[in-house]
């Protein structure tokens, strides 16, 4: 792994093709643990590595330090999910990125970083999907909207994790307008909203 002390950081473009240097938010994530701080430092991270469906160098680059940050930290956090979850699958479905001259084997340290977030979700998608079971009195709406958007993205990675992209794009556009288009095409029995049970099928798909 690229340690974030090294200059070829410098070298890196972000989603806009222009020069990005990822190590810096990183290293300011690799310290910080309140929770107000760490989201403006992903909304930093989501504004330079993800642009109109693109990703740059410093995008694929940044992956396997995200989620070797959040083990260390022993932080599960949506941002984390969504953006190493988007990155990937963006990545898959383009012409792969180029790294710069001499890190072309970082492929092999990148898919590990992809593997081991799998992992660190799958030790703790139990206590993820144990938030979601609590009594509707006790949590607001929008912490239950919260946990189930956090639970549905775990289920995403683990899938991504497991190269089940079908599944891992399926969960990731429940929040979004196409919610009812895409399931009606894919019911042959009609359109089904009940966007519970679906989790529940990919969830049993995967193995939980």
């Amino acid at each position: 792994m690229i340690e974030l002390y090294e200059d070829v950081w410098k070298k890196m473009k972000g989603a806009k093709q222009t020069p990005y240097d990822v190590s810096a938010p990183l290293k300011r994530l690799e310290r910080e643990n309140k929770p107000a701080t760490i989201a403006k430092i992903y909304d930093e991270l989501w504004a330079n590595l993800v642009h109109d469906d693109m990703i740059g160098t410093a995008s694929l680059m940044a992956v396997p330090h995200l989620v070797r940050i959040a083990r260390a930290n022993k932080i599960l956090d949506i941002n984390l999910l969504k953006l190493c979850c988007t990155i990937h699958l963006l990545n898959g479905k383009k012409i792969r990125i180029k790294l710069p001259y001499g890190y072309h084997d970082y492929d092999g340290v990148y898919n590990s970083g992809i593997k081991d977030l799998g992992e660190y979700v799958t030790e703790n998608i139990e206590k993820v999907g144990n938030i979601r079971m609590m009594d509707p009195e006790t949590i607001t709406q929008d912490s239950f909207k919260e946990a189930d958007d956090l639970f549905r993205y775990a289920l995403a990675t683990i899938a991504v994790a497991r190269d089940n992209y079908w599944v891992a794009r399926t969960l990731m556009i429940m929040d979004t307008e196409k919610q009812v288009a895409y399931v009606e095409a894919i019911d042959a029995q009609g359109p089904q909203t009940d966007w519970h049970d679906i989790i529940e099928d990919n969830c049993e798909y995967l193995g939980y």
